[in-house]
């Protein structure tokens, strides 16, 4: 690429982000945001704005997966360890892109991840009332949990160890 054509390139670029319009695909919703405060959402089309005053952002609403780290869970008499898989989307753009810094997904994952491991420590048993328990912390979050499937079981023998202090 020549010198002139690096620079026709970059006055489009610069030229587009000058026009108010943004296209947001039909799997995203646009949030328009007037001096730092969410306003108008739509899905799929054009979404009109004023430079300078408004902003766009447009987040992703397909599902979304992520596994948990290993886990390991008393149950019984047996400590039992495993993994989980989550499956879950963004249902309301405005509510997830408020509760972002600097569109960081990652940080929404491990909130997600963290919720998730919490409800499965508790009740690990019940896997309808973990994911409710996850849906209603996350709910005010504009994210649901689609599915929540457990793996890699691995159960393994827990001894107790008694011994008087100072043995070796």
């Amino acid at each position: 690429m020549t010198g002139t054509d690096s620079i026709i390139s970059v006055i489009f670029d610069n030229l587009a982000r000058l026009l108010p319009v943004r296209v947001i695909y039909n799997y995203q919703e646009g949030v328009r945001w007037t001096f730092g405060r969410p306003g108008r959402t739509k899905r799929g089309g054009w979404l009109w704005f004023m430079p300078f005053i408004q902003s766009v952002s447009a987040e992703d609403m397909r599902d979304r997966v992520f596994n948990t780290g290993e886990q390991t869970v008393r149950d019984k008499n047996e400590l039992v360890t495993f993994r989980a898989v989550v499956r879950w989307r963004v249902y309301s753009a405005k509510q997830f892109a408020c509760r972002l810094v600097d569109d960081q997904e990652e940080e929404a994952v491990d909130i997600i991840a963290a919720v998730v491991q919490g409800a499965l420590l508790r009740h690990f048993n019940k896997p309808v009332k973990v994911i409710e328990q996850i849906n209603k912390t996350v709910h005010t979050w504009g994210v649901a949990i689609e599915d929540l499937s457990l793996t890699d079981f691995a159960p393994t023998t827990a001894y107790r160890v008694y011994g008087v202090a100072g043995e070796v």
